[in-house]
């Protein structure tokens, strides 16, 4: 009851004048009749004329108030019901922001996980790159040992060449020696000879001829010797232009084979200093969310001798706006970046392709 009258008290406050109106009516008609009935002398048509007019009076005053009560009902179901339609809707709105805030809630956790997840896999790429380039170093120091091996080797051959060839000029030289020391006995056999032969000239003229052919068969044998000694000669000059041209073939050949050894260490150090700064840009590299699996971009770096960075350009990305500059960014955050382990392999301007996946 007390509910109700608090819900439409406009409505309860004119029931009560109502009923007291009523009340008063109903008493102010007994106290008339009995005032009537002590006067005997009023007529009695008057009388009934006057309680008419009153009656009729006080129902039209009781039918406006229940008109008035009737619409003051109204009015207080109409506000009633637009109370109810508010409340109904401010739940309704309470609930659809309840809703929504659990909604953000739920994807900040899975954000949350999300990059819980890119961090593990980010650490576990960089583990997997430490350990790659570890064995990078380790083939790297065992092709040097090998290098270093085969330098050693070459330098022992090179050396057992040179003395043989220092023999082989020793042998020729005591050749040529022995050659000399022949001809200066054939000459001064020839001498004799002649002198012998005028000394027997003098003697018998029947010797003459013997002499003659004698002395044409030594010339003969003589020239022999000394073509067959020319022939020698030439074949050992031939031998030794041939060991020449050897050594020299050698020579080119270990200079050749230094040299690609030489350019095949620069182009692994190039490929090993590259992966370094490739790894120290995906490192300093912060994934946007927009970011998808295959994405690369060509980067063109200017940098100084010191790794400082001086400028930098993405060419041919072929991400989005927020990729592009995504990776512009980690460069620059890379800055300085990782020296070249060899000096000579280093470029002003480099040019690499990054892609994270």
């Amino acid at each position: 009851m007390m509910q109700l009258i608090r819900r439409m008290p406009v409505a309860f406050g004119i029931a009560v004048f109502l009923h007291l109106l009523l009340l008063a009516a109903i008493l102010f008609s007994i106290d008339w009749k009995d005032e009537s009935a002590s006067q005997a002398a009023a007529p009695p048509v008057e009388t009934i004329q006057a309680v008419t007019v009153d009656a009729a009076t006080i129902e039209a005053q009781a039918a406006r108030l229940r008109q008035e009560e009737a619409r003051a009902r109204q009015v207080e179901a109409d506000r009633q019901r637009k109370l109810d339609e508010q409340a109904r809707r401010a739940e309704e709105k309470r609930r659809t922001e309840e809703q929504r805030v659990q909604e953000i809630k739920q994807r900040q956790v899975e954000e949350q996980k999300r990059l819980e997840e890119q961090t593990r896999k980010a650490e576990a790429e960089r583990k997997t790159e430490e350990i790659r380039l570890a064995e990078i170093r380790k083939r790297q120091e065992e092709e040097k040992n090998r290098a270093e091996a085969e330098r050693k080797k070459l330098e022992e051959q090179k050396k057992l060449e040179e003395a043989q060839a220092r023999e082989a000029s020793e042998k020729r030289k005591q050749e040529e020696q022995r050659l000399a020391e022949l001809r200066e006995k054939q000459a001064e056999e020839k001498a004799r000879s002649e002198a012998e032969l005028k000394r027997l000239q003098a003697e018998a003229d029947a010797r003459k001829k013997a002499e003659e052919e004698a002395k044409k068969k030594a010339e003969a044998e003589a020239r022999k010797k000394a073509e067959a000694e020319a022939k020698k000669k030439a074949e050992e000059e031939a031998k030794r232009r041939a060991a020449d041209e050897l050594r020299k073939q050698l020579a080119a050949e270990e200079n050749a084979r230094a040299t690609a050894e030489r350019n095949r260490q620069l182009d692994s150090l190039r490929a090993l200093w590259g992966s370094q700064i490739r790894a120290r840009v995906e490192n300093n590299w912060l994934r946007p969310p927009s970011s998808r699996p295959g994405q690369s971009a060509r980067v063109r770096v200017t940098q100084t001798r010191g790794g400082i960075i001086e400028s930098v350009k993405i060419e041919n990305c072929d991400g989005d706006e927020m990729f592009c500059r995504s990776v512009e960014q980690a460069v620059w955050k890379s800055d300085p970046l990782p020296p070249p382990p060899d000096a000579q392999i280093f470029e002003r301007e480099i040019v690499f392709t990054f892609k994270p996946d």
